[in-house]
């Protein structure tokens, strides 16, 4: 099912993570790129691969995503000082769209 309304949720979910303090480097720690890709369940469309894309894109680090309906996978470029495959996944989750085993 197809839940644009769900980027509401993610959105209070970050500011819950992020409590304040969260990815503070203090400038001491160069940026390493990740890129990894997410198997999930239930990208049915464009419009849900563009619900994943404008969410995932609104937390801090990720520098680029690129989610596919055909294959049901995400694949996302980001910080890993900033963010972490952990929250990448949880951040999936509570979009709706429940990431799977690799």
């Amino acid at each position: 099912m197809c839940r644009p309304d769900r980027l509401d949720i993610l959105l209070e979910w970050k500011l819950y993570r992020e409590g304040g303090a969260a990815g503070d480097t203090g400038g001491m720690k160069e940026a390493t790129m990740i890129t990894v890709t997410i198997p999930v369940r239930e990208i049915h469309c464009g419009g849900c691969e563009n619900t994943i894309r404008v969410a995932l894109s609104r937390m801090e680090g990720v520098r680029g995503v690129e989610p596919d309906h055909r294959t049901n996978q995400v694949r996302v470029s980001y910080d890993e000082a900033r963010v972490g495959e952990v929250g990448l996944r949880e951040a999936l989750a509570a979009l709706g769209f429940e990431p799977t085993a690799a």
